[in-house]
Formats: structure tokens, C-alpha cells, sequence
């Protein structure tokens, strides 16, 4: 059966570090993800997660702006060194890969135009991550967010043939589910998928507009995502990873404020996991069920 995960955090709940990590694995997951801050704030976590039976599988670069590094200019290549340090850091402590985004979107977008051809320069600087990767043995692996049609499928065509084994695919199921896109996941990313982040929403509130505010991070099952569909498709890849929550306690859906602490979240957090990772593993279960 596949593995189950979770970001690491304490969900707003009143708890340091190593309480997180404990609860964490009380609750039965078997891996983490990290956002990406500091070299010393990975290392603590990692330390503290394997003291508590789990795996740090992923960190998750930061993000805002890194559009910049498709454009000329000294912030563009800021955006290189930013990267290349996760990478750094993912080698330190045996981190197997990070996630990145090819892109941004405005928080509010007119959906008119899908984006636009990736530039020579941006595909320089991600090659250069790529190659600082490679020698790292570390998997750079790009997630699927709005307009995944555009740049990400571009790079995906490209970098996996010049740094086999180094370019990997994040599946977010709550990005498919509110960023629709014609695009054949199955044959052009799932091939080189690594990881997932899991979380359901209700899909696109206005198809002219594509926007981050419709990624609301629910609980699996309390969306409007067919599980059945990525299901089947990973179960056809093989995919061996894990099913990886990324959710959030969010008063969209009242009861989250209910659960009394940082056990009970995690507990619910943990059954739906498991039972996505009954759906999607390589043997399968009835979904209906």
C-alpha cells in the first residue's frame, strides 16, 4: 500500500516543533513535507521526524516571484541561487527531492490568454538548477499549478532528457481538480512523478477567471474531487510514493474549528490519507467503499 504524509505544522494548534513531530507520528503517518526556510530549521525537523519513525521527503521551495527567473535581470538569476540552495540542503540531510513552481500567476487573472512560451533564459536557469541537482543526486520536481499547459509542459518535454533521473513531477490533486487544463497528465507528467500533495475543493467558481483562491485545502473527501480518476491513473504508472496531505484548518468548513487538538486533526487528517492510499495503491480497493 502506498505511504501516507502530511506537511509538517501544527494546524493552529499551540504546539513547538518537537510536539508537532510527535503527534505526527502517533497519528500513523510515515512521511513529511517541509516548506523551505533555512538549512537549520530543515535540519531540526528532520532530526525531531526521525526520532519519531518518519521520513522528510520533500521540501518545497519558496515561490513568490519566481516568475522573475523566465525574465532578464538580476532577480532572475537571485531565483537560481535560491533554488540551487534547497537542492543544497535537500543533499545535506538525504532529502530526496523538491518541489518548485515554474511560475505565478496574478492573484487574479483574466483567463484569456494561457500564459506564454517559455524564454531561452528561463530555460538556461532551470538547467543550471538541474545540473547542480544531478550531482547532488537530488530530484527537482515541478508541481502542477495554473496554465500547467504552458511552461510546465514545455518543461516537462524538455529537461527530463537532458537530466535523467533529476526532473521529477509533484501531483497536486487539488490544483487538477480547481486548474483545469487540456493537457494529458498521464503521459506527459505522471511518467515522472515522484510525489503528491492532496487536498479537495469545490473546482473553478468562475470559469473566466483561474485563480489560487479556489485551492482551498480541504480534507480529501469533503470536495468535489472524483478520487477515482488520479486513482486509476497511478495505479496504471505504478506509482510507490506517498499520498501526501496538503490541508489546512480553514472555517470554509465549520467543524474544522471542532476538533478539540492537534491528535483529533491529525487522526481525521490520517484516516482519509489511509484511505486514499487503499484507493490508489498498484492492488487497489473498491473506491465506492
Amino acid at each position: 500500500m502506498l505511504k501516507t504524509g502530511i506537511l509538517f505544522g501544527s494546524y493552529g494548534y499551540d504546539r513547538d516543533r518537537a510536539e508537532v513531530a510527535q503527534a505526527i507520528g502517533r497519528a500513523g503517518f510515515d512521511t513529511v513535507f517541509l516548506t523551505y526556510r533555512d538549512d537549520a530549521t530543515v535540519g531540526e525537523i528532520s532530526s525531531l521526524a526521525d526520532r519519531n519513525g518518519i521520513a522528510v521527503e520533500s521540501l518545497h521551495a519558496p515561490f513568490g516571484g519566481i516568475s522573475e527567473i523566465w525574465a532578464d535581470g538580476e532577480e532572475g538569476e537571485i531565483w537560481v541561487d535560491r533554488l540551487i540552495s534547497v537542492a543544497k540542503c535537500c543533499a545535506r540531510f538525504g532529502i530526496p527531492y523538491f518541489t518548485v513552481h515554474a511560475t505565478n500567476v496574478p492573484r487574479r487573472n483574466e483567463n484569456t490568454t494561457l500564459g506564454r512560451d517559455i524564454t531561452s533564459t528561463g530555460l538556461d536557469r532551470f538547467r543550471r538548477v538541474a545540473e547542480y541537482a544531478a550531482g547532488e543526486g537530488v530530484v527537482m520536481s515541478f508541481e502542477n499549478l495554473e496554465f500547467p499547459q504552458c511552461e510546465l509542459k514545455q518543461l516537462m518535454e524538455l529537461l527530463p532528457g537532458e537530466f535523467p533521473g533529476t526532473i521529477g513531477f509533484t501531483w497536486d490533486i487539488g490544483h487538477w481538480n480547481c486548474y483545469p487544463a487540456d493537457l494529458d497528465f498521464e503521459n506527459v507528467l505522471v511518467p515522472f512523478l515522484v510525489g503528491t500533495h492532496v487536498a479537495d475543493n469545490f473546482g473553478v467558481k468562475d470559469t473566466r477567471v483561474i485563480t489560487w483562491e479556489d485551492d482551498l485545502h480541504l480534507l480529501p473527501f469533503d470536495g468535489s474531487i472524483d478520487y477515482r480518476i488520479p486513482g486509476e491513473i497511478m495505479r496504471r504508472s505504478g506509482y510507490g510514493g506517498s499520498v501526501t496531505l496538503e490541508v489546512g484548518r480553514k472555517n470554509i468548513i465549520k467543524r474544522y474549528m471542532d476538533y478539540p487538538d492537534l491528535d483529533c486533526w491529525l487522526a481525521d487528517c490520517h484516516s482519509r490519507a489511509e484511505r486514499l492510499a487503499k484507493m490508489w495503491s498498484v492492488e487497489g480497493v473498491d473506491e465506492r467503499t
